[in-house]
């Protein structure tokens, strides 16, 4: 049910880390902005994202997608569910 984007961020000799936490109704992978404040989750974490960008003294070194799906169900049905969060994490 859960998404995290994590994206680290160096600022001269110093990392950072800024992460959201995006959530999904049972058994779906599109993400609602809507549902758990996911909108205000995103529009936080790019609002982050984007004064990384424009601070010269700052860069991003990466950012990294980790997606799951609760217990429940079978286990091949969760690992693509899983990825199918991921990538609609990555689109959004």
């Amino acid at each position: 049910m859960l998404v995290a984007i994590l994206g680290k961020t160096m600022s001269y000799a110093q990392e950072a880390n800024s992460f959201v936490s995006l959530y999904f109704e049972v058994n779906k992978h599109t993400i609602d902005t809507l549902f758990c404040n996911n909108g205000e989750r995103m529009t936080e974490f790019a609002r982050d994202l984007n004064y990384i960008i424009q601070n010269p003294s700052q860069k991003i070194l990466s950012v990294e997608i980790v997606s799951s799906a609760s217990p429940e169900g079978p286990f091949k049905r969760n690992e693509v569910l899983a990825q199918e969060r991921a990538k609609a994490a990555r689109k959004y």
